[in-house]
């Protein structure tokens, strides 16, 4: 399996972002955000305001899981 480039995932965000109309921006951090508290730090705010996204194969469904958990639970 080939990984996307981290610069061509942030444009794939950024153009389903602008279809949606809703005016957000990604954000890229100039270091590592492997962490919640990475996050919260290198954008000056609580960790609660940081939404982890953590996604899941079903084994035997193949089936895609989304969970968006906050930052404050981790």
């Amino acid at each position: 399996m080939v990984e996307p480039r981290p610069e061509a995932a942030a444009q794939t965000v950024q153009a389903a972002l602008d279809r949606s109309g809703l005016g957000l921006q990604v954000i890229r951090l100039s270091h590592s955000a492997r962490s919640v508290r990475d996050a919260a730090r290198g954008l000056g705010c609580d960790p609660g305001a940081i939404v982890k996204s953590l996604v899941f194969r079903g084994v035997q469904t193949g089936k895609a899981y989304l969970a968006e958990v906050s930052g404050a639970h981790l």
